[in-house]
């Protein structure tokens, strides 16, 4: 097991694209503080999105990133990568 320390920089990718003022910039602000408080390698998270504009935040973060799984499958992706998915929900 690695002694690194990540960063909120670790886990940022690509720049978003949501409309001023959405609430979407404070859920992914906070997730990535989070992620980085955890210290958990981004290789070992799964973000998992639905649908709407929400759906694009596997986009915005530096880990593995799906779309529109059930339950059944974060279940499935938790065990076979060990890793830990992050369920995103649309908005409104």
């Amino acid at each position: 097991m690695s002694d690194k320390v990540y960063t909120v920089q670790d886990y940022k990718s690509g720049q978003p694209r949501w409309c001023p003022g959405c609430g979407d910039h404070a859920f992914l602000n906070s997730l990535h503080k989070a992620m980085a408080e955890l210290g958990v390698a981004p290789h070992n998270i799964a973000v998992i999105s639905g649908i709407g504009c929400s759906s694009r935040l596997p986009y915005y973060v530096n880990t593995y990133g799906r779309y529109k799984y059930d339950i059944y499958h974060m279940y499935r992706i938790q065990k076979l990568f060990n890793t830990i998915p992050v369920l995103n929900t649309p908005c409104r």
